[in-house]
């Protein structure tokens, strides 16, 4: 959280917290097409008794205009294998697949 270019985005209605998004700028590899730096998407977080009520959506906007303001091109977001109703979400939001990372033990 204190790197210059991390924020985090925050849906309420009144006091009540709704949902919030991390989002921050990284430098791109070297072989991405998308200009020098990324936007990722670190966490999003809506409050149960709020989805299916546009505040995910919200904060996808808000994540996407924020990085769009800083000449960020693309927007990277990560997605625990078996969470289908998140990949959902983001590919209605018009995301779509570009690498698939695999995680293995080191030790046996």
């Amino acid at each position: 959280m204190q790197e210059p270019l991390t924020a985090v985005l925050v849906a309420r209605d009144g006091n009540q917290l709704l949902g919030y998004a991390v989002v921050r700028i990284i430098d791109a590899p070297g072989s991405w097409q998308w200009g020098d730096q990324v936007g990722v998407l670190e966490t999003l977080v809506v409050d149960d008794e709020a989805r299916g009520a546009g505040v995910g959506q919200a904060l996808v906007r808000a994540a996407r205009e924020r990085l769009a303001g800083s000449g960020v091109q693309v927007m990277k977001i990560s997605v625990i294998a078996g969470n289908d109703g998140a990949l959902r979400f983001y590919q209605r939001e018009g995301a779509v697949d570009f690498v698939k990372t695999l995680v293995m033990p080191v030790s046996g």
